[in-house]
């Protein structure tokens, strides 16, 4: 009983968000530079705004700032990136290999070195629109952190950088998608994003191709966590910068 009023307030509110967006356009402006610190980032949590842009023709682009290489396995997760990439439909992407950027937790990124590969890729795609991390990088890995911080932290005069940030939920939200389903549609529909109905599924897909990170709690993950259906975003002030 309890699960069918689960699948029922999931369904109810997904629908609700998706009538409230589908109408009319998203005010971000395109193209659209996605950026995340490690392979996988993109489809745990980002799939929803990703495939919604997508839907309206907004080109989106990612920047992976590493190759997520902490047990070895970077090769491999370079090659499960370039295929999750194809199946979100992403238009290009980069996956950055930098010594200075290594996927562990201890170590501290050098600002100016997320700033500098951040600027390349935008002169080179044409980004308008940055969406990234907030402060608490919604798992709270150090890497997703600090790219919130170096984003903050860059410089007011590098032009066509509107910076929108991905809101960390606290666990209750995080992993009950009805609760935070209802909660976007009643209080944040300017920023809110769902995964169109014809990709519910495109998501799951995704993460399916980043084989080597499939550990029985990811497959928990992609049917509880509300990242794999809905995103809220808020910009990146100037009290933050």
């Amino acid at each position: 009983m309890i699960l069918v009023v689960f699948i029922l307030l999931f369904f109810c509110g997904l629908c609700m968000v998706y009538l409230g967006q589908s109408l009319k356009r998203p005010t971000i402006q395109g193209p659209i530079l996605i950026v995340t610190a490690h392979p996988d980032d993109e489809c745990m949590f980002f799939s929803p705004v990703i495939l919604s842009l997508l839907k309206w023709d907004i080109p989106v682009d990612l920047l992976c700032l590493s190759s997520g290489n902490y047990y070895g396995v970077g090769r491999t997760r370079r090659n499960e990136l370039r295929r999750s990439v194809s199946i979100l439909g992403i238009r290009h992407h980069r996956l950055v290999c930098d010594k200075k950027l290594p996927d562990n937790p201890r170590k501290i990124w050098p600002a100016e070195r997320v700033q500098m590969y951040v600027c390349k890729a935008v002169r080179k795609w044409h980004s308008k629109t940055i969406i990234s991390f907030d402060i608490s990088g919604v798992s709270g890995h150090s890497n997703h952190c600090q790219i919130h911080s170096a984003l903050a932290e860059m410089p007011r005069g590098v032009p066509g950088m509107f910076v929108y940030c991905l809101k960390t939920y606290k666990p209750l939200f995080k992993y009950c998608t009805p609760l935070i389903v209802l909660l976007a549609f009643c209080l944040e529909h300017e920023h809110v994003f769902c995964v169109p109905f014809t990709g519910t599924l495109t998501p799951h897909k995704a993460m399916l191709q980043h084989r080597s990170q499939l550990l029985w709690f990811r497959y928990l993950y992609m049917v509880f966590a509300s990242y794999m259906y809905i995103n809220v975003l808020f910009p990146l002030n100037t009290m933050e910068r």
